[in-house]
């Protein structure tokens, strides 16, 4: 049987630019023991940074 290695069956991932900003937005289907998503942004595509907290459903096996 196949594993993820997230606790979150992720649907949905679309980013789009919106002036200067980009906004991004995702649907999971499950999340497992998932307090939170952090966001993360890079110059290089090497290093990275986060930015943003956005609160996960915690435990989850509907759509959110």
């Amino acid at each position: 049987g196949g594993t993820s290695p997230l606790p979150i069956t992720l649907v949905e991932f679309e980013g789009v630019r919106t002036g200067q900003d980009n906004l991004l937005t995702w649907l999971t289907a499950t999340e497992e023991h998932s307090s939170h998503f952090e966001l993360q942004r890079s110059l290089d595509g090497v290093s990275f940074e986060p930015i943003a907290i956005i609160e996960g459903a915690g435990n989850s096996m509907t759509a959110t």
